[in-house]
């Protein structure tokens, strides 16, 4: 019977909720599609507020404790939501049995308000409380969004009729949203930091396998370069034997065989020298040994930022692909030095089978100064 009577003076409070108030409310939450809140509305998950005597606290907290985000607004076994149509305010009201709130949307509607029980309280992330009252037994929440012109006079209306604000549930609401919504701003500095993490170790795993498979091809290829090499050995070798033949007729008629094999030293033997071994063994096993070395540092920096990531480890293979190339390095430099030292030789005896002609009435159509070719590191 308490509950009738407070029933019958909360509606007639409430009807004073004129249509110039309401005509007022949709102006306001028109001003979006959907009734977008204003930026007085805060983003988030709906925090309810806890049921609680006038000036309490939840029990088990503090004056300085959130309530946290799991409490309800005024969660009771009699809880309804009334929401006016057209509008974004919605009435929460506990211990109020649902032929109590139905009659209440029914005083509510009227002069062009129509109110509404809502099976489902909603969505109302993008609402804010506007006031918590108490009366008695019962709890009532107001929440609106934008200017909350109908939420303020329906509390207006409320502290008209008897209720009072409930602060000690509002300042629990306020705490418990702002901590939720750090919380949520936390959450979503943690998934971008996690989903950062997880790309900076894809691509690091990437760069590894990358650079060890170039490290794992690189002793073929510098097996390929000692065929190069040889190669061009050989042309000295060829270009030396024709060197003697030529030797073999002597100065020639007015020193005209002294200069075919001044020629044969310096252009022949000289050029397959400097030009063919000179260039296998700098352009081709140097260069390629110079970017073998850099792989493998890249390798080991690759490696080093893999591993730096919690829990990942080196890919098997790769202290053995980085063991191999290193005696892929140094066959290679030995082979190709000891190429080298040959080829000098050969053109140092061409040189000097040309300047042994080159004597007597044939001096000076000898051959200038050698040069030869260095060795590599």
């Amino acid at each position: 019977m308490r509950s009738r009577h407070l029933l019958a003076a909360t509606a007639a409070a409430l009807v004073a909720l004129t249509p110039t108030a309401c005509a007022h409310q949709g102006t306001a939450d028109a001003a979006s599609p959907g009734g977008a809140p204003s930026s007085a509305s805060t983003a988030g998950t709906e925090l309810p507020i806890p049921t609680m005597p006038a000036g309490s606290v939840p029990a088990g907290t503090d004056d300085d404790t959130d309530a946290g985000a799991n409490v309800e607004l005024y969660a009771g076994p009699d809880t309804c939501q009334i929401a006016q149509s057209g509008a974004n305010v919605r009435l929460r009201m506990t211990n109020f049995d649902a032929t109590s709130c139905a009659d209440v949307a029914r005083t509510l509607s009227g002069n062009g308000a129509f109110w509404t029980v809502r099976s489902q309280p909603g969505d109302t992330s993008q609402h804010q409380l506007v006031c918590a009252m108490r009366k008695d037994d019962h709890g009532a929440a107001v929440l609106d969004t934008g200017g909350a012109i109908i939420g303020q006079a329906v509390c207006a209306n409320l502290l008209q009729a008897g209720w009072q604000e409930d602060t000690a549930a509002e300042d629990a609401y306020t705490r418990a949203r702002a901590s939720a919504s750090a919380a949520a701003a936390q959450a979503q500095q943690d998934a971008q930091a996690q989903a950062a993490e997880a790309g900076q170790l894809s691509r690091d795993g990437d760069a590894v396998d990358t650079t060890l498979a170039h490290v794992q091809g690189w002793p073929a290829t510098l097996t390929e370069d000692l065929g190069k090499v040889d190669a061009a050995l050989k042309d000295v070798k060829t270009a030396l034997a024709q060197t003697r033949t030529d030797a073999a007729g002597g100065q020639g008629e007015d020193c005209y065989n002294v200069t075919t094999v001044t020629y044969d030293a310096e252009q022949n033997v000289g050029y397959a020298v400097t030009q063919g071994v000179g260039y296998a063994a700098t352009q081709d096993v140097g260069a390629d040994i110079a970017s073998a070395r850099a792989d493998i540092d890249q390798l080991e920096q690759a490696v080093a930022a893999l591993t730096a990531h919690a829990g990942a480890q080196a890919p098997a293979g790769v202290d053995a692909a980085k063991a191999a190339l290193r005696r892929a390095i140094a066959t290679a430099i030995s082979h190709t030095n000891t190429v080298i030292d040959q080829a000098n030789g050969h053109a140092k005896t061409a040189y000097g089978i040309a300047r042994k002609l080159a004597t007597g009435a044939c001096e000076g159509d000898g051959p200038g100064d050698r040069e030869s070719v260095a060795r590599i590191r």
